[in-house]
């Protein structure tokens, strides 16, 4: 099994990994581990180490694509693929909260993720992901609706099927509805080019 073929199976199985003081650690649902892809991933050990420190010492890029991001970008620049690969999420919040407080956490979490800031582009004809400097997030925005909260929840699945313009704008966006003081939405949506099923667990 090339590298290639190892990282596109490693992200359709959900499985993660990372480096830990220069050892690969991987985490994995139940049952995914098996021992053809346990040895593939000894026998790839030390080029995807080396795929890891290349982010963590350049995290801006630009760095080629994994195979599955590179279908993904295939079938936006046909055409576009409207809505369908948004990962969206909303959650209630009832209770007291300090907006801004979460809106500052929610920056320091973009700032600390290169992923959350990541942009897509074609570098002499190839795509790549490049990331924004850290003081380029896309924030968190605020919008109050006085008590309405089926308002809120419409307005958070309309935001959810809205699609992103991969090449022109962030790949993250989030709002935090207030129903009153003391209830919020907030709602998440970010496109599977930079989040999947694994990663939403972290």
């Amino acid at each position: 099994m090339t590298l290639a073929a190892l990282i596109d199976r490693l992200e359709s199985l959900q499985v993660r990994y990372w480096e830990d003081e220069g050892r690969l650690r991987v985490s994995a649902p139940e049952g995914v581990l098996t021992p053809d892809l346990v040895e593939a991933l000894r026998a790839h050990k030390e080029e995807l180490l080396a795929r890891l420190q290349v982010a963590i010492t350049d995290p801006t890029g630009p760095h080629p694509l994994s195979l599955a991001q590179e279908r993904l970008w295939f079938l936006e620049t046909m055409g576009g693929t409207g809505a369908a690969y948004n990962v969206a999420g909303a959650v209630r919040i009832q209770g007291a909260l300090d907006p801004v407080a979460l809106t500052q956490a929610f920056t320091l979490v973009q700032q600390r993720q290169p992923m959350l800031r990541a942009r897509f582009v074609d570098v002499d004809g190839s795509p790549a992901q490049i990331a924004t400097a850290t003081n380029v997030v896309t924030g968190l925005h605020r919008r109050a609706w006085h008590g309405d909260a089926a308002g809120a929840l419409d307005a958070a699945r309309a935001d959810a099927q809205v699609p992103f313009a991969i090449m022109d704008e962030p790949l993250v966006r989030a709002t935090l509805h207030e129903i009153d003081p003391a209830d919020h939405l907030l709602a998440v949506t970010m496109h599977h080019l930079i989040s999947d099923g694994a990663s939403l667990t972290v």
